[in-house]
């Protein structure tokens, strides 16, 4: 069609474009309902004429108009219409004009609601199809006291934090609790984030998804919920505490109002369940969620909701539930992984699961009713350490149709990260744990008073030390063998005061972390939830960019050491305590015995650990070990830090004589020899007097 007929055609109407072009850019930012200006100007960029001028006067562009509300017709068929009064040279047949502004004024809040929420989240959500609940006979006691805590109304805190461990269960225990709720009538709603699912894995979608939920439960309430709507269109771009007031509280203060709105207000299903937390993006957006709900519903004791929330336990429920958090006077806090033992439920399932897969297997040895062995049973209860993941995983593998059950079971049971391997029978597990190391990793680094530590030498450091055969660092090691606890494992590190706190803020559902009371004095103490987790971090094919090499850790380690026990002014132990002179002395076998546990070690050189043994010397550090034990005090002369760094010096001459014999190594060598014959010289000479002119016992 030429371009003077379109001119004659539509003139008129882009003349008067300019209400619509308003309009319409109004609506560019609902979801991508409407076109946006700038798309339709791209779309339309291809029909526009290359040479001429400008067919709109005043330079205007048509392209960036909107179409305005038609005129009423005459008729249906579209006779009458005066926008096409000027066209000829053309039919028209069945043309039909569809007024956007109109459409989208009659859209109700109920459908305005409705487009905003995330189905997706819903416990019985097809999106969620299979989705991973207890079976009837498992995680009995727990279910009864989360379902008998959400029936008590009386109960004057209305708020259940569940937190544990990544893989623990939690997920499976609010779907079945969902389930239950909802088959007694008393499910108002719930939620389940999911950090691989763009419309659940944020809040945009919560509140909203809940109202839309409460709405379907009583239909006056509904009818509140969509008078609000309609009065703010973009209640759903607002603060969670704004979406609250206005979809839920206000909705329900309008009921309440009624004549018999009380007993209304009663009636509604109260339960709101809220699953992995954790997984929403956004500490700050979990936190607000969390203040969201005190101050819309704790706050205010004629809300007739009881909220029970799990999640992994990370920094803002962390810090909201425990002792000065917010939410610490107000919640009831079940801590999953240390309250509950899942061992037994777990043997029970994959001895049911385990027999169901054989029985419907073609291979005949499956169907033996002696497989799985009592010892392969033990062994796969074992390796899952009480988290329910290990088992899920472990049945999705050998439940594959297409390969033998006991084939796979024995991949399982004898898996080694061999070069070439194919077989992935931890797959899901591997992810689990990439994904909480990889964003604890970018969370630490990304501070920049951490910019210059590695923090996954760091972790993997402090996990080779507290679960390895040689436990420096942990309370129950130092203790069966005679070492002083320790207060403090920063400098252990080479952290500040305090900064081991911020290295496990964002895994403390891998690792429990806290104090422990002994002798009137609080010690660190370690609990690492996965057994797996060590076979990950020590397999460069299963940890593969997370990969920290024993070697690096080890090292990383002996250097820390080394340069504090040497850096230590010497004017400052004269302050001690004898309890700090012990852990100083302690402190001193540890690091020669650190050196003494790596030499040897499979992967480990031990001409890698020479050079350190240089720098010690260098910096004045074996001097002082002569020195310290040396002190007028017989306890440490018998200890087993003392015994430890003799065998320790040992070691190390052993090694250092296979080494070549340049002028370094034999000074080295010189002045070990003297520091061991110093050592058992003193370790005869005990004498009664302690530091400070006080006599202690050999506490060792």
């Amino acid at each position: 069609m030429p371009w003077s007929l379109i001119r004659s055609c539509f003139g008129p109407l882009l003349a008067n474009c300019q209400h619509s072009k308003e309009y319409l850019d109004s609506e560019d930012n609902m979801d991508g309902q409407v076109l946006s200006v700038q798309a339709r100007r791209r779309g339309s960029a291809q029909s526009r004429p290359t040479t001429g001028t400008s067919p709109i006067p005043d330079g205007r562009d048509p392209y960036a108009c909107k179409f305005p509300p038609p005129r009423p017709s005459a008729d249906s068929s579209g006779a009458g219409l005066g926008f096409l009064s000027n066209a000829h040279h053309f039919t028209r047949s069945g043309l039909h004009v569809t007024n956007v502004a109109s459409a989208r004024a009659n859209k109700d809040g109920w459908a305005e609601l409705l487009e905003h929420s995330a189905p997706n989240a819903l416990h019985n959500s097809r999106h969620r199809f299979d989705p991973p609940k207890c079976d009837d006979d498992t995680r009995v006691e727990v279910i009864g006291e989360l379902v008998s805590w959400i029936q008590d109304r009386d109960s004057p805190t209305r708020l259940l934090c569940m937190t544990g461990a990544a893989g623990s269960g939690k997920s499976a225990l609010q779907q079945s609790v969902a389930e239950k709720c909802e088959k007694v009538e008393i499910l108002g709603s719930s939620f389940f984030f999911s950090s691989t699912d763009h419309t659940r894995n944020n809040t945009r979608r919560l509140i909203t998804t809940i109202s839309y939920q409460l709405g379907l439960t009583s239909p006056t309430l509904r009818d509140f919920i969509i008078a609000a709507v309609e009065k703010d269109s973009l209640i759903s771009t607002k603060s969670m505490g704004a979406q609250i007031d206005a979809l839920i509280v206000e909705p329900l203060a309008m009921l309440r109002r009624l004549p018999d709105g009380e007993a209304l207000l009663k009636a509604l299903p109260h339960a709101i369940l809220i699953d992995g937390l954790d997984e929403c993006l956004g500490k700050e957006r979990q936190a607000e969620l969390l203040m969201a709900i005190q101050e819309g519903f704790l706050d205010r004791p004629w809300i007739p909701f009881r909220v029970f929330i799990a999640s992994r336990p990370e920094w803002a429920i962390r810090t909201a539930i425990e002792p000065h958090g917010h939410l610490h006077a107000l919640v009831y806090h079940i801590r999953l992984s240390e309250k509950y033992d899942a061992t037994a439920d777990i043997r029970r399932t994959l001895r049911r699961k385990l027999g169901a897969i054989g029985n419907r297997s073609s291979d005949p040895r499956a169907r033996r009713s002696l497989w799985p062995s009592e010892e392969d049973l033990e062994m796969l209860v074992e390796a899952a350490s009480g988290q329910c993941v290990y088992a899920d995983t472990i049945m999705r593998y050998i439940c594959d149709r297409h390969s033998s059950p006991v084939e796979r079971l024995r991949v399982v049971l004898t898996w080694r990260p061999d070069e070439g391997q194919r077989a992935r029978p931890f797959a899901a597990l591997d992810f689990l744990y990439t994904n909480i190391l990889v964003a604890a990793r970018d969370a630490y680094e990304a501070v920049d008073t951490n910019g210059d530590r590695n923090f996954l030498v760091l972790f993997n450091a402090l996990h080779l030390h507290t679960v390895s055969d040689f436990q420096p660092m942990d309370a129950e090691f130092r203790h069966r063998h005679g070492l002083p606890l320790l207060e403090a494992h920063d400098p252990l590190l080479g952290l500040e005061t305090g900064g081991l706190e911020i290295l496990l803020s964002d895994v403390r559902s891998l690792v429990a972390y806290g104090s422990q009371l002994k002798d009137g004095r609080h010690y660190q103490v370690f609990h690492w939830y996965h057994k797996s987790l060590h076979d990950f971090l020590e397999s460069e094919s299963r940890a593969g960019d997370l990969f920290v090499s024993p070697e690096k850790a080890r090292g990383y380690l002996v250097e820390v050491q080394m340069r504090y026990f040497s850096s230590v002014p010497w004017e400052a132990f004269k302050s001690w305590t004898f309890h700090r002179w012990e852990e100083v002395l302690d402190l001193c076998a540890w690091c020669l015995m650190t050196l003494f546990r790596a030499f040897g070690v499979p992967g480990f050189s031990d001409s890698t650990l020479v050079p350190y043994l240089h720098r010690f010397r260098a910096d004045g550090g074996l001097a002082r070990i002569g020195d310290f034990f040396a002190l007028p005090n017989g306890n440490l002369r018998t200890s087993t830090a003392h015994s430890l760094g003799v065998q320790a010096l040992s070691h190390a001459l052993s090694v250092l004589e296979t080494q070549s014999q340049d002028q370094d190594t034999v000074g080295l060598i010189f002045d070990i020899n003297k520091l061991t014959r110093d050592l058992r010289r003193l370790s005869t000479q005990r004498l009664p007097v302690g530091i400070g002119g006080s006599c202690h016992a050999n506490v060792l």
